[in-house]
């Protein structure tokens, strides 16, 4: 699956679907989910206040810069 199909180029920046999956033995992209067409996310936080999200903007801020 390539990875157009889960991220689009907006006018101020990108824009994302994103599949989390909490909780995972590492953190990281792990590529892409060719049934959504999302980006598949994992992150070793719970999904407890708010944890889970900060991880994925750390993943994401690391992968892209």
């Amino acid at each position: 699956m390539r990875i157009e199909n889960a991220v689009r180029a907006k006018e101020r920046g990108v824009e994302a679907d994103v599949l989390v999956s909490p909780r995972s033995s590492r953190s990281g992209i792990e590529g892409v989910d060719g049934w959504r067409n999302r980006l598949i996310v994992k992150v070793q936080s719970p999904p407890l206040d708010g944890r889970a999200n900060k991880e994925v903007e750390k993943v994401l801020t690391e992968a892209t810069g």
